[in-house]
């Protein structure tokens, strides 16, 4: 006499539908918080790589000894423009107009649903790596919408020393 054992495999529909439903809540629970986390970490970048702009002008200017400027990028062209979000770019600042400037940097991988604002439209820093203009600089950065709770600021003194800031807001210029 044979007696036989009665395998199973695979799942059953309520097994699976459970898992399912578990999945789901799972995943409700889940995506805010993933999404809240993505745009922090976007600010964190955005800035980062501001920074990263703003100590290369400073090192340049005092390296080489001549004037360099960080602009924001025309919409139109790659000239200066007034819009931090389109981007922005390093040069050398030659005050000698039949020599072009040089572009050192040029950041353009701006998200185009986030914003970045600067409490000015040119920096420049001098041959002692101070700013050329006396007041002091504020730069926020805004991921998806200009009154963002992830929004990230950053300020950088007369003297050209970067520190965290406490501005939370974004002009949408």
């Amino acid at each position: 006499m044979k007696t036989r054992i009665n395998t199973q495999i695979g799942f059953t529909l309520v097994e699976l539908m459970i898992t399912m439903t578990i999945a789901i809540i799972l995943l409700t629970i889940g995506v805010p918080s993933l999404t809240n986390m993505y745009q922090q970490t976007r600010a964190d970048k955005g800035l980062e790589q501001l920074e990263q702009a703003i100590i290369l002008a400073r090192s340049q200017a005092v390296s080489y000894q001549s004037i360099v400027s960080i602009c924001p990028l025309s919409s139109i062209d790659m000239t200066c423009g007034n819009n931090w979000s389109n981007g922005y770019q390093v040069f050398s600042d030659n005050s000698d107009a039949t020599r072009p400037d040089k572009v050192l940097k040029r950041v353009t991988d701006i998200p185009s649903d986030d914003f970045l604002s600067g409490s000015i439209a040119k920096i420049s820093f001098d041959t002692k790596g101070h700013f050329v203009s006396a007041n002091a600089v504020t730069f926020s950065y805004c991921p998806s919408s200009v009154d963002s709770s992830n929004t990230k600021s950053l300020s950088v003194d007369n003297r050209g020393n970067i520190n965290p800031s406490s501005q939370v807001a974004c002009d949408s210029n």
